[in-house]
């Protein structure tokens, strides 16, 4: 029956179908070599790194076992610390003196500085440049701490002030007594001199810009230019003249090269602080091709500080790239030659057996499985891939019925087979089909059909795809989403999610408690019409939007506001906005929360109004009290100063009456005895 099946359009189809998986293979498997080659070219440079960086760390090493640490300098490196400015000064040209021609020979070794620091990590000598002392090294200089804390030999890379150095700090001793500590370094440039002597690449460095801009003195950051291939980081112009202005102008062509093709997966590997290689292409100033290879350099505190480039000329993955058009045209050639002898041959026994050889390498090979019945619904071909999908062996299936469909499944079954057999195809339809063991699998299937000659159908092909992990996927997803639902439900505080344009994407069950409204009327909203009645966003001063402050300040913002619910009613609310990013930072929409502070409003004005009350009372009352010190003979009063009072004068000052004089009848007989009989005599 499978015989009827090749006509030329079967032949076109197949054609087609074994190019495009031609293509495929070809391409997956050259693909391969070329991040294999990439993979080994990125190792190689972090080996060529390691190697030269630990010749300079043995060489620091003996240089300072042998010359730095010598008695005679340490005798007078010892007494700087706890010395005032003057004898430092006399301790540092001494110093100076004895340091000066070991720093010499150092340079010869292509190192950049010698520098000795006391224990609070303040420079008290820069040999490389003995005017500039007295800063303290341990705000910014990680090492410098580090060393002086720990009293330990470290080694790696760091920012300093003048240039990125890649250091060797001793810590130093009098006695047991910590000093202070030693430093040399290396620019890269010298390290990449002694790498290109070693291996058959040139070198760039990078380096974070914001350590550039925050430790590098003004002056020196001249040496320094942004890089094509990261906002992040800044090329390192470690020499000047023309074979370098040449050099660094190549390298600069390459990464914009690559930049432009590739610029945002550089930028995330290197933000991902990832050890990656790159082909490229050069243009203008070159010619041929390289790997670009990229290695991230830590700081002393494990953060990335740098990254070193390398540029190797490769001619491997262009031999890749001629091979595989070689040998792709070839089995193009090669499979349109067989399909055609096939068909002018009739279906030539010989011809089909080895077409059907080639097309079951391609069944075999793929990763789905690949069924194909007769219309009578026994199988005719079973894949490996089927095999490990479902359990059964070849053998055990073919010319019978197919045996992965359960029971509830066989209705399901019969009415594909029967669209096959009118022409119809299926795509992607997920069901379950059963395994040999049993266990039910969830697949995505899709069926076509197979005709002859005369366009009849002949036969049917299933392909069938094993979706568990993504059923797997999207149960967790819902178990999360139904999670997060729970949590926030439990919340009392209202939630909303808004959009851009201030509409309301999800909400809590406490938003529908807090605004009267249903989740339909919620959701969907403008958020200042659910809220506030409104028909545009708030505006300060009356509404000032906590929102609207997000999207102009980027920072999250809390506003006590007034909002009011579906029947007018007023609420005090304190609302909280913070911004939902995606994955690049970007703002795409915002949190809303709202706490109702309405009884704590309340309560605060009945305590103003209790305060205020009860201000008042205490005006209107204004009395005495307690023990007042009177004289027992003139009965002045003596105040809180020491000073004695009339009577009448301390009683005005410290309460609200006021004093009328008169005399009574005992004083005005004793004082006025010629007037009393006449004054109260009458009286009498």
């Amino acid at each position: 029956m499978l015989k009827k099946l090749f006509d030329l359009k079967y032949f076109i189809a197949v054609f087609i179908m074994l190019e495009l998986l031609s293509f495929s293979l070809l391409d997956r498997y050259f693909s391969s070599l070329k991040r294999e080659h990439l993979t080994e070219s990125a190792e190689r440079l972090r080996t060529e790194y390691r190697a030269v960086f630990n010749s300079y760390s043995l060489l620091s090493r003996t240089l300072f076992s042998e010359a730095i640490s010598r008695p005679d300098i340490i005798e007078i490196f010892k007494d700087a610390y706890p010395a005032d400015e003057t004898k430092r000064k006399l301790i540092r040209g001494r110093l100076f003196r004895k340091t000066n021609p070991i720093f010499q020979k150092l340079k010869q070794e292509d190192f950049k500085l010698l520098q000795f620091h006391l224990p609070d990590g303040t420079s008290f000598l820069r040999v490389h440049k003995p005017d500039e002392f007295g800063d303290n090294l341990s705000g910014f200089r990680y090492s410098v701490k580090l060393v002086n804390t720990e009293k330990r030999y470290i080694e790696g890379f760091e920012q300093g002030r003048i240039y990125s150095g890649f250091r060797f700090i001793f810590p130093l001793a009098y006695k047991d007594l910590h000093i202070g500590s030693v430093e040399t370094a290396i620019s890269f440039n010298g390290l990449r001199k002694e790498m290109e002597k070693l291996f058959p690449s040139d070198y760039l460095l990078i380096v974070k810009q914001d350590s550039v801009l925050k430790k590098i003195f003004k002056d020196e950051q001249t040496r320094y230019m942004k890089s094509d291939i990261s906002n992040e980081y800044m090329y390192e112009i470690s020499e000047m003249g023309t074979d370098a202005d040449k050099r660094r102008h190549l390298q600069k062509e390459i990464l914009q090269t690559i930049a432009g093709r590739t610029k945002d997966k550089i930028s995330e590997d290197i933000k991902n602080e990832k050890i990656f290689a790159i082909y490229a292409k050069a243009g203008k100033v070159g010619s041929g091709h390289y790997v670009v290879s990229f290695l991230p350099v830590k700081n002393f505190d494990g953060t990335t500080g740098a990254y070193i480039i390398s540029f190797e000329k490769d001619t491997t993955i262009t031999e890749y790239e001629r091979n595989y058009y070689i040998i792709l045209i070839l089995a193009t050639l090669l499979l349109l030659a067989l399909l055609t002898f096939a068909y002018v041959r009739k279906l030539n026994e010989n011809s089909l057996r080895t077409l059907n050889e080639r097309l079951q390498a391609l069944i075999n090979g793929s990763p789905l499985s690949i069924v194909i019945i007769d219309t009578d619904g026994n199988l005719l071909l079973w894949n490996p891939a089927a095999e490990k999908t479902f359990g059964w062996t070849k053998e055990e299936v073919l010319g019978r019925p197919l045996p992965i469909v359960p029971d509830n499944k066989k209705e399901e079954h019969t009415d594909f087979r029967q669209k096959a057999l009118r022409g119809e195809s299926i795509k992607s339809w997920e069901t379950v089909r059963k395994r040999k063991d049993g266990s039910m699998v969830p697949v995505a299937l899709s069926t076509a059909p197979m005709h002859d000659e005369k366009g009849n159908v002949a036969a049917i092909m299933g392909i069938i795809e094993d979706i568990t992990e993504r059923k797997q996927a999207e149960k967790d997803m819902v178990s999360a989403k139904q999670m997060l639902e729970d949590i926030t439900d439990g919340i009392t505080e209202s939630i909303l999610l808004l959009s851009k344009d201030f509409k309301v994407v999800w909400a809590n069950k406490a938003s529908l408690k807090q605004t009267g409204l249903s989740i339909k009327e919620l959701v969907g909203n403008y958020c200042y019409k659910a809220t506030h009645a409104r028909e545009c966003p708030c505006e300060p001063p009356e509404d000032p939007c906590p929102v609207c402050k997000l999207m102009e300040t980027g920072n999250p913002t809390i506003e006590e506001h007034i909002h009011y619910d579906k029947n007018g009613e007023r609420l005090f609310v304190e609302v909280s906005a913070y911004p939902v990013k995606d994955g690049s930072g970007k703002i795409v929409q915002f949190v809303h929360i709202a706490k109702d502070i309405t009884e704590r409003k309340r309560l605060e004005q009945e305590r103003e109004k209790l305060i205020h009350e009860l201000k008042s009372a205490v005006d209107e009352v204004k009395t005495l009290s307690g023990l007042l010190p009177i004289c027992s003979s003139c009965k002045k009063i003596r105040d809180d100063k020491g000073y004695w009072n009339q009577i009448e004068v301390y009683i005005r000052k410290h309460s609200e009456a006021e004093f009328t004089h008169s005399i009574c009848p005992e004083c005005a007989k004793k004082i006025y005895p010629e007037y009393y009989d006449r004054i109260f005599g009458e009286e009498e």
